[in-house]
């Protein structure tokens, strides 16, 4: 009744496995008929969920969190936002990547990524750490640098990988933030910008671990 009289509220709906958003008027015309008016809403809701997924994570690391759980809120987060990807992030030590989280791809691969050295042309995750900069890799069977891993990214069903530099608060590389896609794919600003920002929460929670493990670390000292 409220849509023949043209009064009811708009409504909003996700559609296509969330790739689609859309904010629906109903409006009565004559002969009872009901007009349904829809508007593409995506970008004000992906805006929407981006920042709730942001304040969340920020909330996370400031209320002590470990940061495991700031991980995986962040690749969750990420999943959600970029629909169809595998996120992971992963930690450098001494010029070694370890796998930090990344629940979505398989433990083989993860296996394998685990220890892998860093270096130019060493897949996107060992270029970034190495270059300190994002990699784009649109089609690993094509991109020189995933000629060491050309056969394990098609066995994983990786088409594409980019991969960000998690750094510390004195700019030092101490991970990486990658997402990766089945097929070949070329991002688009707004979802390379996603994932930097996803790199800079992840270098802050380590950042926040690291100062509160030194600070218990010369507390005890002084104890003792």
């Amino acid at each position: 009744h409220a849509a023949a009289a043209g009064h009811a509220e708009p409504l909003e709906v996700t559609l296509d496995g969330g790739n689609q958003d859309l904010e629906l008027r109903f409006v009565g015309i004559a002969g009872g008929e009901v007009l349904v008016l829809a508007r593409d809403i995506a970008v004000r809701k992906r805006m929407e969920r981006q920042l709730t997924w942001q304040a969340a994570v920020l909330d996370g690391i400031a209320s002590g969190q470990p940061r495991r759980e700031v991980f995986a809120a962040l690749v969750r987060g990420i999943e959600a936002l970029l629909p169809s990807c595998r996120a992971s992030v992963l930690e450098v030590r001494r010029g070694r990547l370890h796998v930090a989280h990344a629940p979505s791809l398989p433990r083989e691969f993860n296996d394998l990524v685990e220890g892998y050295a860093i270096g130019k042309g060493r897949g996107a995750c060992g270029t970034a750490a190495a270059e300190g900069r994002t990699i784009v890799c649109e089609d690993t069977a094509r991109d020189e640098r995933w000629s060491e891993l050309r056969q394990v990214a098609a066995r994983f069903r990786i088409g594409c990988a980019w991969s960000v530099p998690v750094r510390g608060v004195d700019g030092t590389v101490v991970g990486t933030f990658a997402v990766y896609h089945r097929e070949p794919r070329r991002p688009a600003d707004s979802e390379i910008a996603l994932v930097e920002r996803a790199a800079v929460l992840a270098g802050t929670a380590i950042d926040r671990e690291q100062r509160e493990d030194l600070l218990a670390s010369v507390q005890r000292n002084v104890l003792e």
